[in-house]
């Protein structure tokens, strides 16, 4: 998966789960199952837990048309611990007796967008290699090179002679 597709569904997600832990948080608390009693003190640890996920689907939102690979890199490692602590809570609440079978699907969203985050930083990893190396993410997107060069196969791209040399014909001369 792309790192924007990967940052639009994480902002997505983010937004969508935090804005309405905001503003019902006794709704994003029944998904967990009925019963779960929301004190005052619980509504606002539910309403600080949701303003970070909103915080996280703004910051994915903002990233999404990065091309720096160090930068990516940066996110997915954020991102991927995020969803890979969140996950493991919910599975361990989930396990003890907290919550109904509905809430698992929210421990395999977790689970993942875990893996696409990881995903998205191994492909960093690579494009931060390939910056280092040619100075941009890979040869073909080489802004030196024209859109003809860069379509073309490189078995077809010609061999480099040394600057100030002559083409000699077959007869050497």
């Amino acid at each position: 998966m792309r790192p924007r597709n990967v940052a639009l569904v994480g902002a997505a997600l983010g937004a969508g789960f935090g804005v309405v832990g905001l503003i019902v948080p006794e709704s994003l608390a029944a998904l967990f199952g009925e019963g779960i009693p929301l004190d005052a003190t619980a509504t606002g640890l539910v309403r600080l837990l949701c303003a970070s996920y909103v915080g996280f689907g703004v910051l994915n939102w903002a990233a999404r048309d990065l091309s720096d690979g160090a930068a990516w890199r940066v996110l997915a490692v954020g991102n991927a611990t995020s969803w890979a602590i969140s996950g493991a809570v919910a599975a361990i609440a989930l396990a003890s007796g907290v919550g109904n079978s509905v809430a698992w699907v929210v421990v395999a969203l977790q689970l993942v967008m875990t893996i696409a985050w990881l995903s998205v930083l191994r492909g960093a990893a690579d494009r931060t290699l390939a910056q280092a190396v040619w100075g941009y993410a890979t040869p073909a997107h080489d802004p030196a090179r024209t859109r003809a060069q860069r379509d073309r196969p490189v078995d077809a791209l010609p061999l480099a002679r040394a600057p100030g040399s002559r083409r000699r014909g077959r007869c050497g001369g």
